[in-house]
């Protein structure tokens, strides 16, 4: 059953939870529209929890707030000591089309190594069946 009254609580106390449940309320509040998220925008961006500040900023970011961009990468950047929080945010990054993004996570993958560009496509080789 959804709670109405366990709304405002969990959207009070969402930062002081544990990192693994912030992602997971966020994701609640997002998925069964129990609460506008847009209203939770401000206050998590300025978030302490690299987990908040990311889901606010991808969430701006895929509605076409470019400049949110830049909190992605820091909140990325926020999570670069502690391997279990780069783990939850990488799990979050699927679709998302971000070069700053994906240069952040390729520093932690493999630092120090330039990514090659893609060549173009091998053109289709046709068979003589002759």
């Amino acid at each position: 059953k959804k709670d109405p009254a366990a709304i405002p609580y969990l959207v009070e106390h969402l930062p002081s939870f544990p990192v693994g449940v912030q992602g997971q309320a966020w994701t609640a509040l997002q998925r069964h529209h129990l609460y506008d998220v847009e209203k939770l925008f401000p206050k998590m961006l300025r978030s302490d929890s690299p987990v908040l500040r990311f889901h606010a900023a991808r969430v701006l970011f895929r509605a076409g707030k470019a400049k949110r961009e830049r909190d992605m990468v820091a909140a990325l950047g926020d999570a670069e000591a502690d391997e279990a929080l780069q783990a939850l945010l990488l799990s979050r990054l699927g679709g998302l089309k971000s070069e700053a993004v994906r240069a952040k996570v390729r520093s932690w993958i493999a630092p120090g190594v330039t990514p090659r560009t893609r060549s173009a496509p091998a053109s289709r080789r046709t068979r003589s069946w002759s």
